[in-house]
């Protein structure tokens, strides 16, 4: 018996059905490969930009904390009422120490003044704010002092701090007062800085983009000529809020140099022009606040949070992500007295 085994040239394809279910299973493997992809770009924008956000506040922080603890400092002394050639914004500019572009009156060498500041607005007409102006509601924080390491040696066209244990003086044209014998003396420069907020940065490095519309962390500050100098400190700082630790307690109180209250700058409290100046009162403590956004929107994401610091109370609607910082320092030289 013969068995006949036909062989089919033809080799069949795949069903409709077959091809359908193929589709589906590449297009699924896509559609996560895709997905994937996405989040990890969106996780790494987000990082990046929470991790620049951080960074800023960081650097603000580093630049206001010791600036605010060598407050009041004078090299020998702590004591700036035996400082001579300092002045009040009242009195007559001392010979020598005028300063271009002053603040106001006497801005720079207001020494009695070692901490100071302005509530919700920036109070100077001297010399005005970078770029489209201050930002609004953020205050202004002033700090004056000695620099903490002796100049190298005394230079005309900068007003520098001649200091002894008693007395010292503000000199300007690089002559040395002359030391009494069997006294140190010690020379460095003067610090005077006025923190505050601008609603522009200078330009930024690719790809933050900082410039018009970003906000900065910046200060006017004392520098050789004797002029004053626009600096920028951190981009991104969207607002600055101060306020003061106060102690009451009176001269000789085992209390003495203890925060009793916490008050705005230009509070009555600390206001010798006002008419509910306390004598006894001495800012002690400083506490801020820094809001810091993202400098380039972020699409898809909506900020809606409430922000509530010092005396703000404050609620976005927009897409920059935000972080609120503070920090409290202790005044090491102005409680002395």
């Amino acid at each position: 018996m013969k068995i006949r085994i036909q062989i089919s040239r033809t080799q069949p394809g795949m069903s409709l059905i077959e091809l359908m279910i193929s589709l589906l299973i590449g297009s699924i493997l896509m559609i996560g490969a895709l997905t994937i992809f996405v989040k990890s770009k969106e996780t790494y924008r987000l990082n990046e930009t929470m991790s620049r956000i951080q960074e800023n506040a960081r650097l603000a922080l580093t630049i206001l904390g010791p600036d605010m603890r060598l407050a009041s400092f004078w090299g020998r002394g702590s004591d700036a009422g035996v400082v001579f050639g300092g002045a009040a914004e009242i009195d007559i500019v001392p010979v020598g120490l005028a300063v271009a572009g002053s603040c106001r009156q006497n801005w720079a060498i207001d020494v009695n003044l070692a901490i100071d500041g302005s509530n919700n607005n920036f109070p100077y007409a001297g010399c005005q704010p970078f770029g489209n102006g201050a930002q609004p509601n953020a205050d202004v924080l002033v700090t004056r002092h000695a620099s903490s390491t002796p100049a190298a040696a005394a230079t005309a066209g900068r007003i520098q701090v001649f200091s002894m244990r008693m007395a010292g003086s503000l000199f300007a044209d690089g002559v040395i007062a002359a030391t009494p014998p069997g006294s140190t003396s010690r020379v460095a420069d003067l610090i005077t800085h006025a923190y505050y907020i601008s609603q522009d940065s200078g330009p930024g490095p690719v790809p933050f983009g900082s410039g018009v519309g970003v906000p900065s962390l910046r200060r006017k500050a004392l520098v050789p000529g004797p002029l004053v100098q626009d600096q920028e400190v951190s981009p991104g700082i969207q607002d600055l809020q101060v306020q003061f630790g106060v102690d009451t307690d009176i001269v000789g109180s085992v209390f003495r140099g203890s925060v009793n209250r916490w008050v705005n700058p230009g509070n009555p409290l600390i206001d010798p022009l006002s008419g509910g100046f306390n004598p006894n009162a001495k800012i002690v403590a400083v506490k801020i606040w820094l809001l810091i956004r993202a400098e380039r929107p972020e699409p898809g994401f909506t900020n809606t949070r409430n922000y509530v610091y010092a005396d703000q109370n404050v609620t976005f609607n927009d897409n920059f992500r935000r972080l609120l910082v503070s920090e409290t320092y202790q005044l090491r030289n102005t409680w002395v007295n």
